[in-house]
C-alpha cells in the first residue's frame, strides 16, 4: 500500500512538472463590444467565452458591462474560438483567433447579436428541454423544476426520477436490484441515522438540482453497490450578493409539516451558506398475514393483523464556507447537525388455528417504539487549480458521529378460543438500545489533462474507517415485585469495525469523434465483528480489484453510442451480519450471518442516445453476472416460528433493455417516459434445488409537464412495476401516481403549489411465499393518499455583473461545496 501511494505521489510530481514546462505564457488579451443587431444598443451581461478549437473546452471568459464592452486578460498564447451568448439571442461563434508572442493583444470588431424569436417566446420551455443528458458514464436528470416534489424531500425526488423504483419504506431499486449506493454531491453522506431513508428525508427537494444515475461507475468511485450509483447534486449559488429562500408545506389532516430556510452570502473572497429544514409527519399503516404451517402429519394456521401509526420528527441544520484564497486555491469548511425522533405504535393480533382451521387461542401484542438520535458531520475540502485548465488536486475529509437510543415497550395479553382473557398470562417487555456510528473518510484526487491530445489522467487514494456499537438490553416485568428483570437471553451487545483502503487510476482521451476511459481500483478491506456478551469475534479481510472501461462514439446528427464495463461489490450491512436473534416479533424472528460473503458483480452495458432540438431518446442493453448473491430467506421451524435469515446464493444473471425519452410536444406540453424490461436467473442450488428462479420483470413511468398561462404550471406522473417472481414466492405489482399544480407571483419570487400523491389509493404491497413446510400471504396498506400545500418565497440582492466571473471561480471550488445556495 505504501509503495502504491509513493508511486502515485511521484506520478503527480512528474505530471505537474510537465504541465509547468508545457503551459504557454498567459499574456494574451482581447477587447470588444457586443450590440443588438437591429437597435445597435449595447447588450449588458452577454457572456463572452474563449474556447479550445479541438473540443470547445472553456478556457476563460467574462460578461459585458453596461456599455456592452468586454475585456479578457491572462489568456495563454495559442489559437482559440470566441463565443458570444445572451438569453433570447442567437449565439455567435467567431474564429479561430490567435494570440502569439508577437501579437498578444487583439481588438475584436463589434459583434452584433440577432434576436432568436423562437427562443424568446419559449424561454421557459427551452429551459426544460434537456431533462436528460448522457455523459460518458452516467445519465443526468435535471429535476430542479419538478412540480411534484414541492415541499417534499429527496425521497420524493428519487420516486419521480425515471428508471428508479422506490417502495413504501423508501427502499430504492435500480433495474430490479436494491444494491445501489447513494452519494450527495459525489460523496457518501454519513448522516445515516438509522437508515438511508433518514438521510434522504433530511434533504429538502428544493435543494436538489440534478440526479445522476451511474450504472457502470469508473474506478474513481467506490465500488460499493452492484446496481450502480445515484448521485444527488445539490444547488449552489454562483452569484455575488445575498439570497434567501423560505418555504413551508402542510399535508392533509394537519399532521405533516415541512419547513425549509436557506441563506447564502457571497463576495469575491468567501461564500457563506446555511440551511435549516424541519420535517414532521405521521401516517397510519395496516397489514394482514396468513400462514399455514405444514407438518409431517398435520397442519396449523397463524393469522396476524396489525394496525398502527408511525412517524418522525427531524431537524436538519448545516453551515458552511467556501474561502477563495486566490483564483487557484479554495478551502471549504462545513458542519451539519441533525437531531431526530422516530416513533412507531402497533397493535398486532395473533390467531392460532388447528388443522381444521378452528380457533384455539389468540393474543394481542401492543408496542410503542420511541427512538431518538443525534448526528454531527464535519467536512474539510481543499482544491488547488493549476495554470493548465482542468488540472487540479483535491483533498477531502469527512467525519461523522451518530448517537441514538430507544426505549420500547411491549405488552402481551392472551385469550382463549371464546375471547376470555387468561389469568396471569400478561407479559410486559421493555427494550432499551444504544447505538453509535463513527465514520471517517479521507481521500486525495489528482487530475492531469493532456490538452494536446485531448487526454486526462486521474489518480487518487482513499481510506475509510467505520466503528459501530449497538447495545441492546431486554427486560421483563416481574408482576410480583413490579420490577424489570434483565433477560440475558434476549440482550445483545454487538460491535463492528471496518477499514477500507484504496488507490485508483483512470485515463481517458478523445480522438476526433471517439472517446474512451479505462481505469483500475485496488482495495484492501478489514472487518471485525464482536458479540460482547459471549466474547465471540469474527474477522475477515479481502483484497479486491475493480476495473472499468468506457467507450463512446459521436455519430452524425446529434447521436451517441457508448459501451461500458465495471466490476462492483455489495458488502453485507451490520443487520445482516449480527448473529444475535431479534425478538421484536416473537413469532417472526430475524438473525444475521457473520460468515456472509460480499457479492461481486460484472456489468456490461451498450447505450445509444439521440438528441433533437425539442427532445432526446436513449436506449440501453445491459448484462450483469453476480456471485455470492446476498439473499434474505424466510423459514419456519417445527414449532411454527418464522425466521428470517441471510445467506449467499451461488450466482444470478440478469439482462435487459432500458428506454428513456423526453419530447417537447408543444410549447406548453412536455412528455417524459421510461421503460425497463429485464430477465433475472437466480441460482441458489448451493442451498437447495428449490432455490432456482427464472423470471421476467419490468417497470415504466410516464410524466407530463404543462406550462399554462398566467404563470400556472402542472405536472402528472405515473409509475408502474410488474409483479415480481422470487425463488420463494411472488410479490404484487406496484403503482405510484402523483399530480401537482403551481402558480407563481411577484416575478416568480413567490410560488404556491398543491400536489396529491396516490389519488386513487392504488399503492399496496402484497406477497405470497412458500417452501416445503409453509405457505404465507401478506397484504400491507398505508396512508398513501396525501395532499400537500406548499408556499415558497425567494428574495435577496444578487450582483449579476459578476455572474461569469463567479462561475469561473465556482470551477475552482470543490464539486460538493455545500448544501447552500438557493
Amino acid at each position: 500500500m505504501k509503495t502504491l501511494l509513493g508511486l502515485m505521489a511521484l506520478l503527480c510530481l512528474i505530471t505537474t512538472h510537465e504541465t509547468t514546462a508545457q503551459t504557454a505564457p498567459a499574456i494574451g488579451k482581447i477587447t470588444g463590444l457586443v450590440q443588438d443587431q437591429k437597435s445597435k444598443a449595447a447588450i449588458e451581461f452577454a457572456t463572452v467565452s474563449i474556447l479550445q478549437v479541438t473540443d470547445s473546452t472553456l478556457i476563460t471568459g467574462t460578461v459585458t458591462d453596461e456599455k456592452g464592452a468586454f475585456l479578457i486578460e491572462k489568456i495563454p498564447l495559442g489559437t482559440y474560438l470566441l463565443k458570444m451568448d445572451f438569453i433570447g439571442y442567437k449565439s455567435q461563434l467567431i474564429g479561430p483567433v490567435a494570440f502569439s508572442a508577437t501579437q498578444p493583444v487583439l481588438q475584436q470588431p463589434t459583434t452584433f447579436l440577432s434576436i432568436n424569436a423562437e427562443n424568446l417566446e419559449t424561454a421557459e420551455v427551452t429551459a426544460d428541454q434537456n431533462m436528460m443528458q448522457l455523459g460518458i458514464d452516467r445519465k443526468i436528470f435535471n429535476v430542479e423544476k419538478d412540480q411534484l416534489t414541492k415541499g417534499g424531500t429527496a425521497t420524493d425526488v428519487l420516486r419521480n426520477t425515471p428508471t428508479l423504483s422506490v417502495d413504501m419504506d423508501g427502499v430504492i431499486s435500480l433495474r430490479g436490484s436494491q444494491g445501489v449506493t447513494v452519494l450527495i454531491n459525489g460523496k457518501p453522506s454519513a448522516l445515516t441515522g438509522a437508515n438511508r431513508k433518514a438521510v434522504l428525508d433530511q434533504i429538502p427537494a428544493s435543494m436538489i438540482k440534478q440526479v445522476e444515475i451511474i450504472t457502470n461507475p469508473s474506478a474513481k468511485y467506490d465500488p460499493e453497490g452492484v446496481s450502480g450509483i445515484i448521485n444527488i447534486v445539490l444547488k449552489k449559488n454562483n452569484l455575488e450578493g445575498i439570497s434567501t429562500n423560505v418555504s413551508y408545506t402542510v399535508g392533509t389532516l394537519g399532521d405533516k409539516h415541512n419547513a425549509a430556510l436557506g441563506f447564502n452570502y457571497r463576495n469575491k473572497k468567501i461564500n457563506l451558506y446555511s440551511n435549516y429544514n424541519f420535517n414532521y409527519g405521521r401516517r397510519w399503516k395496516t397489514s394482514e398475514t396468513n400462514r399455514k404451517n405444514i407438518y409431517a402429519d398435520s397442519s396449523s394456521y397463524l393469522n396476524q393483523t396489525s394496525n398502527g401509526v408511525k412517524g418522525q420528527q427531524t431537524h436538519f441544520a448545516k453551515v458552511g464556507m467556501d474561502y477563495y484564497i486566490n483564483d487557484k486555491n479554495t478551502l471549504t469548511l462545513s458542519a451539519g447537525f441533525t437531531p431526530q425522533t422516530w416513533f412507531n405504535c402497533d397493535t398486532i393480533d395473533y390467531q392460532f388455528l388447528d388443522n381444521s382451521e378452528a380457533l384455539t387461542t389468540h393474543y394481542r401484542r401492543d408496542g410503542i417504539e420511541d427512538y431518538k438520535g443525534f448526528t454531527m458531520e464535519y467536512n474539510l475540502n481543499y482544491t488547488a487549480k493549476f495554470k493548465q485548465p482542468k488540472q487540479e488536486l483535491v483533498f477531502d475529509a469527512t467525519y461523522s458521529n451518530f448517537r441514538g437510543s430507544s426505549n420500547d415497550l411491549y405488552q402481551e395479553h392472551f385469550y382463549n378460543s371464546e375471547g376470555v382473557l387468561l389469568g396471569n398470562s400478561a407479559m410486559e417487555q421493555t427494550n432499551q438500545k444504544d447505538d453509535g456510528n463513527d465514520v471517517l473518510n479521507a481521500q486525495v484526487d489528482y487530475t492531469h489533462p493532456f490538452a494536446k491530445i485531448s487526454g486526462k489522467l486521474e489518480v487518487g487514494a482513499k481510506g475509510t474507517l467505520r466503528i459501530i456499537d449497538n447495545d441492546f438490553e431486554s427486560y421483563n416485568l416481574d408482576y410480583q415485585t413490579n420490577e424489570n428483570v434483565l433477560n440475558i437471553g434476549l440482550s445483545n451487545h454487538f460491535q463492528y469495525n471496518e477499514q477500507v483502503y484504496a488507490v485508483y487510476g483512470t485515463y481517458g482521451q478523445k480522438i476526433k469523434k471517439f472517446s474512451f476511459q479505462v481505469g483500475l481500483r485496488l482495495e484492501q478491506a478489514f472487518t471485525a465483528s464482536k458479540l460482547v456478551n459471549t466474547g465471540e469475534v469474527y474477522r475477515n479481510k479481502y483484497f479486491s480489484f475493480y476495473p472499468s472501461a468506457h467507450l463512446s462514439y459521436q455519430l452524425p446528427k446529434m447521436q451517441q453510442l457508448q459501451l461500458s464495463y465495471s466490476r462492483r461489490v455489495n458488502r453485507p450491512n451490520i443487520w445482516a451480519l449480527n448473529p444475535f436473534i431479534s425478538y421484536t416479533d416473537p413469532l417472526n424472528l430475524q438473525v444475521g450471518n457473520p460468515f456472509l460473503k460480499p457479492e461481486y458483480t460484472h456489468s456490461v452495458e451498450l447505450s445509444y442516445a439521440k438528441y433533437w432540438k425539442k427532445g432526446s431518446f436513449s436506449a440501453s442493453a445491459y448484462y450483469k453476472y453476480t456471485t455470492d448473491v446476498i439473499r434474505k430467506m424466510f423459514f419456519v421451524d417445527n414449532a411454527g416460528v418464522g425466521r428470517v435469515e441471510f445467506t449467499n446464493f451461488d450466482n444470478t444473471q440478469s439482462y435487459g433493455v432500458e428506454i428513456v425519452s423526453g419530447l417537447q410536444l408543444f410549447k406548453w406540453w412536455r412528455l417524459n417516459a421510461s421503460a425497463n424490461v429485464y430477465r433475472m436467473q437466480e441460482d441458489g442450488s448451493n442451498l437447495s434445488d428449490n432455490f432456482r428462479n427464472d423470471a421476467i420483470w419490468g417497470h415504466g413511468s410516464i410524466g407530463s409537464t404543462f406550462n399554462l398561462p398566467l404563470d400556472f404550471s402542472a405536472q402528472l406522473n405515473v409509475f408502474y412495476r410488474s409483479p415480481l417472481k422470487l425463488a420463494i414466492g411472488t410479490v404484487s405489482d406496484m403503482v405510484h401516481m402523483s399530480f401537482g399544480v403551481s402558480k407563481s407571483f411577484l416575478k416568480r419570487s413567490l410560488t404556491i403549489s398543491v400536489r396529491v400523491t396516490d389519488p386513487f389509493r392504488l399503492q399496496r404491497f402484497d406477497y405470497d411465499l412458500y417452501d416445503t413446510n409453509y405457505t404465507t400471504s401478506g397484504k400491507h396498506r398505508w396512508e398513501s393518499l396525501v395532499g400537500h400545500l406548499s408556499v415558497s418565497y425567494n428574495f435577496g440582492k444578487m450582483d449579476m455583473k459578476t455572474r461569469q466571473k463567479m462561475n469561473k471561480k465556482a470551477g475552482n471550488a470543490p464539486s460538493g461545496g455545500g448544501m447552500g445556495g438557493f
